[in-house]
């Protein structure tokens, strides 16, 4: 009397080895599809679903983006970069900025008022191979902002000693998810002379669920 066995589900018979089920041979030569009807990747070599995260995906697909540069600012110079998200995407937002000199950075959200003059900046995609373009707007070099909702960062590093100044940096550990159509303010205020400042934002655009 033959010995009854359960029957292996689509994904073991991607690995299984017995061929004597009538749709093996057919489940190992098609593919599994999602519920968007894309066809789910499987590794050749151990016949597991091939799998990549969040970012590395936001990436590929040309929805990750970066800004980068530098200015020289002498002691109480002050510096703004303006930011308006988009209306239907949110920004996974992260930034590491630092400088050579005693330097203050505040990240107002909501800001209102002044902000004005400037130069645009045109973000890069960081998939060299993809044609998408950012729906961020950002301007470099505007006026202060008059009021804001609320202050989200403020940090301060560098120091001064015998005929010497001292830089630092700062950053955010892990990505923020910033506020659809909202404004956002950085502001950079030296406290040294001939202060280089490098300020890099990195982020991801993903369409909204609500």
């Amino acid at each position: 009397m033959p010995i009854s066995r359960r029957k292996p589900n689509a994904i073991e018979l991607l690995n299984y080895k017995d061929t004597s089920y009538s749709d093996f041979t057919y489940i190992r030569d098609s593919r599994l599809i999602n519920d968007n009807g894309e066809a789910i990747i499987v590794d050749e070599l151990s016949r597991s679903l091939a799998i990549i995260d969040v970012h590395a995906s936001l990436l590929h697909d040309g929805k990750a983006f970066y800004m980068k540069g530098f200015l020289e600012l002498d002691n109480t110079d002050d510096y703004y970069i303006k930011l308006i998200t988009p209306v239907d995407k949110e920004l996974h937002f992260n930034f590491v900025i630092k400088s050579t000199g005693i330097t203050t950075s505040y990240f107002d959200e909501g800001a209102t008022g002044g902000m004005a003059g400037g130069t645009p900046v045109i973000p890069i995609n960081r998939n060299r191979n993809s044609s998408i373009t950012s729906e961020a707007v950002l301007t470099a070099g505007v006026t202060t902002a008059t009021s804001y909702d609320k202050r989200i960062d403020s940090d301060k590093w560098g120091s001064t000693g015998f005929k010497l100044t001292v830089g630092g940096s700062g950053e955010i550990v892990s990505d923020w998810v910033l506020k659809k159509n909202t404004t956002y303010l950085r502001s950079f205020i030296s406290g040294a002379d001939n202060n280089i400042i490098q300020f890099q934002a990195s982020w991801s655009e993903i369409e909204s669920k609500a």
